[in-house]
C-alpha cells in the first residue's frame, strides 16, 4: 500500500514540476553613469600636481599612493625617467626633470529620489593614466609642470 502510494504521489508531482527562474528582490538596481562635480576634478588636480612633485623632489623609483577605498579618488604614481643637469637655452640656467607616470580612479557612488517615486542610483569608477614631466631649476628654485595627456584605462585591474 505505501509504495503504491508514493508511486502515484511521484507521478502526480512530476507532471507539475515546471522550474520557473525567480529573481530575488534584492538584486541590485541599474546604476548609471555618474557625472563628476567640477570640485572633485580641482581637488584630484591639485592633489595629483602635489604628489607628483613629492615623487620629483624624493628622486624615488617606487610607487607612491594617496588615497583610499572611502575617497572620491585613489591616486598611484611613480617616476619613469629622471634627466639632471639640463641647461635652459634662454636664462643658461641649470634644471632638472622627471617624467612621472600618474593614474587615478575615481570613486563615485550616488543615490537619489526621483520625483517620479523611484530611486536613482549612478556610479564613476573609471581609471585613467598620463604621464606629467616636472622640472626643477636649481638657481632660480622655479618649478615648471607639464600635465600629459590622459588615457582611459578602465579595463585593466583597480587600484589597491
Amino acid at each position: 500500500m505505501k509504495k503504491v502510494l508514493f508511486a502515484t504521489l511521484f507521478i502526480a508531482l512530476s507532471g507539475c514540476a515546471n522550474i520557473l527562474e525567480v529573481t530575488p528582490i534584492n538584486t541590485p538596481p541599474e546604476r548609471e553613469k555618474a557625472a563628476i562635480p567640477q570640485e572633485v576634478l580641482d581637488d584630484m588636480e591639485q592633489d595629483i600636481r602635489k604628489l607628483a612633485g613629492q615623487v620629483h623632489h624624493s628622486r624615488t623609483q617606487e610607487r607612491v599612493y594617496s588615497g583610499n577605498q572611502l575617497d572620491l579618488y585613489r591616486l598611484e604614481a611613480r617616476q619613469l625617467s629622471m634627466q639632471t643637469d639640463l641647461r635652459d637655452t634662454y636664462t643658461g640656467e641649470y634644471y632638472d626633470c622627471s617624467t612621472i607616470a600618474v593614474r587615478y580612479q575615481f570613486n563615485l557612488y550616488n543615490s537619489y529620489y526621483e520625483n517620479a517615486g523611484r530611486w536613482v542610483h549612478s556610479e564613476n569608477t573609471d581609471s585613467k593614466y598620463r604621464e606629467d614631466e616636472v622640472c626643477t631649476y636649481q638657481s632660480s628654485g622655479r618649478i615648471r609642470y607639464t600635465p600629459g595627456k590622459e588615457v582611459d584605462v578602465s579595463d585593466q585591474p583597480k587600484l589597491r
